[in-house]
């Protein structure tokens, strides 16, 4: 499922909006209406799966950071988040880039990925990317890590 948080701070106050089904007409036709009422010095944070993004519509932020929640690479973030195609994050980091945006990327934790979560920091090395702090998986509950079988967790990368 495409989603995106939005958090700002402004006149004393913080503003959270969490948006569900995105579609293509989400950034043109929404979004705007949100981000308006944002003063361009404010510091927007974004987090978004990666799947979306149109960086013309943020460019008068001067201090936008974006976080992905990007759990692995390639067939393996394919599996973990149906939908959601590895050229597609591919792109937004670099229309990211290409923008000079600030992002980092922030996995998710699960079983679907714990075995594997070396690749997506190898990647994010060689390609200097941010990698931040990954967070463990809220629901369900059956998917977070400490229920990987146990003759899997020796196998888990400390």
């Amino acid at each position: 499922m495409n989603t995106i948080d939005i958090f700002f701070e402004q006149d004393n106050a913080s503003y959270r909006w969490h948006k569900q089904k995105l579609d293509v007409r989400f950034f043109k036709n929404r979004l705007s209406k949100y981000l308006d009422i944002a003063d361009s010095d404010v510091e927007l944070i974004i987090e978004t799966n990666g799947s979306r993004f149109d960086a013309d519509l943020l460019q008068r932020f001067k201090n936008l950071k974006v976080v992905l929640k990007v759990d692995a690479c390639g067939k393996h973030q394919e599996y973990i988040r149906p939908g959601i195609q590895w050229t597609d994050i591919q792109n937004t980091i670099n229309t990211l880039s290409k923008n000079n945006i600030d992002f980092a990327i922030q996995p998710v934790l699960s079983v679907y990925n714990i075995l594997n979560i070396n690749g997506l920091e190898n990647y994010c090395k060689d390609n200097d990317y941010k990698m931040h702090k990954p967070t463990l998986i809220h629901s369900p509950q059956v998917l977070r890590p400490n229920n990987l079988p146990y003759q899997l967790k020796p196998q888990v990368p400390l």
